[in-house]
């Protein structure tokens, strides 16, 4: 999987990783850890259907 597009963001003592997977439109995918060099786990609802009007990608 390649991701694209990623920002990551420190919220209750975790490191959140948001992003799209090359080439797979209407998709979020979630992962977190407790360091941000840490492995990192997925979200239990990965991955989010999200509409295209209501977000997009960084560059489209």
């Amino acid at each position: 999987m390649s991701f694209v597009d990623s920002s990551i963001i420190f919220y209750n003592y975790k490191c959140w990783l948001f992003t799209s997977v090359a080439n797979v439109p209407d998709r979020l995918y979630i992962y977190y850890t407790s360091h941000i060099d840490g492995d990192y786990k997925p979200h239990e609802l990965n991955p989010i259907p999200v509409k295209n009007e209501a977000c997009r990608s960084v560059g489209s």
